[in-house]
């Protein structure tokens, strides 16, 4: 079996073994994208994510909080009015 993964930031589609998968998924920035820029949460705060198959970390990525979650509302209405 093979699955089709997008990947960021081109998001060309690669075709990998679902084995494969999380790791060509978690290839991407760790940071969230706001606004067409790439930023660290707001609070500083990261996690891991943990591949449950083999329960390694995989990738660490920011932990988006209300703030971010504001400030990404905010960015695509400026975005959406342009």
């Amino acid at each position: 079996m093979v699955v089709n993964v997008k990947t960021t930031p081109t998001l060309e589609t690669t075709r990998v073994a679902p084995s494969q998968a999380v790791a060509v998924a978690c290839d991407v920035p760790s940071q969230l994208f706001i606004g067409g820029q790439w930023v660290a949460a707001k609070g500083g705060r990261t996690f891991d994510v943990i591949d449950p198959s083999t329960a390694d970390a995989v990738a660490t990525v920011c932990d988006g909080e209300i703030p971010d979650a504001m400030a990404a509302v905010d960015a695509a209405e400026k975005a959406a009015a342009a």
